[in-house]
């Protein structure tokens, strides 16, 4: 696992550190296939989550750290995708 996490870094990936996905997904049987539309929904989903994490701490950050954000940055945008 560690090579394969050292290879998608290599490459210039973004390796992001999910527990859960990966208690979910070592739950799996070696060679079980996941439908690509499955594995697309999931990356559009984790893809959304780690934007409105970043922008949320962002946000945080410009409000001087301590402040309570009542919009969310995202909120704003016609669609998710930005």
């Amino acid at each position: 696992m560690d090579r394969l996490l050292d290879l998608a870094r290599e490459s210039g990936l973004e390796v992001n550190d999910d527990s859960d996905l990966g208690d979910i997904l070592g739950r799996l049987s070696a060679g079980t296939m996941i439908p690509a539309r499955a594995v697309s929904a999931m990356n559009e989903i984790l893809g959304y989550i780690f934007r409105y994490d970043r922008e949320l701490a962002l946000s945080i950050e410009r409000a001087g750290g301590d402040q309570v954000v009542n919009q969310s940055p995202v909120a704003e945008r016609d669609e998710i995708g930005g």
